[in-house]
């Protein structure tokens, strides 16, 4: 009898203490709706520069997975950095680490990993999870995103074990991280940039193709929490990923299967008004999975955000009035 191959993931998710409200919704929303059998290890990455109260308060949130408790793993950047191979490397990760964070934060600047910009050190750490964990596949996730319908490895797995992705439409903007991202790397840009994978959470790796695609961009541009810091330009985690794997011809749609669940999410304070549409499609089943960024959550009036903690208390993600007021004033 042929074997099926497993559809084991483990979830990764990068935070800073601006999201950690968000990342107990998440936790609950695991424990709530993700099947037992689909799920490996979960990781927390830490990305602050209070790194040691960030991740203490991330493992007092251990609870909140439920019985998925036992499989939190809090992971501090330090225990992801690979080796640097050349004495440049070297002196330039040490900057990085004990030196550049110091002037950033005199500045007010430099909220992450050690001072540094938190967005760039997100998308390396995103990157350097392929490092963790055993599970054959990695799903990587925001802090603002919420399971909101149960979910499977199938919804992340095809039968015939390759990572679910989806087409997207994408925009001028994304246009520009998908060409800077293939020139980075000396690959031809695709035919049709305007079609793409997504470019935020979650999206699905199987964790072979993740560890090799990092391997092939650590060979062209160094160390990648280096290269995040200080010289991405316009390339993005997942469309460096992109490239790696698809080769400018058309690889990444052999390598993966359509059907990857999106996350409904609003991002920025223009799209307040979509949110009754994010809540009804929600509560009807429409989606699979929510997401509210933690800058528009701090804009919203009361009056906006009622819909929304309603919701939440549907479904048991805000158990007190203290959890909604870290949630709007982070």
């Amino acid at each position: 009898m042929t074997q099926l191959p497993s559809k084991k993931l483990d979830i990764v998710t990068v935070v800073f203490s601006g999201e950690l409200a968000l990342l107990r919704l998440q936790a609950r929303s695991i424990a709530r709706e993700f099947h037992a059998s689909a799920l490996g290890d979960i990781f927390v990455i830490i990305n602050d520069h209070e790194e040691a109260a960030c991740a203490e308060a991330v493992e007092a949130m251990r609870g909140d997975y439920g019985p998925f408790a036992g499989k939190l793993k809090v992971v501090r950047p330090d225990e992801l950095l690979s080796d640097c191979p050349t004495l440049r490397a070297r002196l330039e990760r040490f900057y990085l680490t004990h030196l550049r964070g110091v002037g950033r934060k005199l500045r007010g600047a430099g909220g992450g990993w050690r001072g540094n910009g938190g967005w760039g050190m997100q998308q390396a750490l995103k990157l350097m999870a392929a490092r963790l964990g055993a599970s054959p596949y990695l799903l990587v996730l925001d802090a603002k995103n919420q399971f909101v319908a149960p979910v499977s490895g199938s919804d992340f797995v095809a039968g015939d074990g390759r990572p679910r992705s989806r087409v997207v439409e994408t925009e001028e903007k994304q246009q520009g991280w998908i060409r800077a991202s293939f020139a980075k790397l000396d690959l031809p840009v695709p035919a049709l940039p305007a079609k793409a994978p997504p470019t935020v959470t979650p999206v699905v790796f199987a964790r072979d193709d993740l560890r090799s695609a990092l391997a092939m961009i650590e060979e062209k541009l160094g160390p990648i929490e280096l290269f995040f810091a200080r010289r991405r330009g316009k390339a993005t985690e997942f469309m460096l990923v992109y490239a790696a794997l698809d080769q400018g011809r058309g690889l990444w749609w052999e390598l993966h299967a359509e059907g990857l669940p999106a996350s409904f999410s609003l991002f920025s304070g223009g799209s307040v008004g979509r949110l009754p549409e994010l809540v009804a499609a929600a509560r009807c089943g429409d989606c699979k999975m929510i997401g509210t960024h933690s800058r528009l959550l701090a804009a919203m009036t009361e009056t906006v955000r009622k819909d929304l903690v309603e919701f939440w208390r549907e479904r048991g993600l805000i158990r007190s009035d203290s959890e909604i007021e870290a949630l709007f004033h982070a």
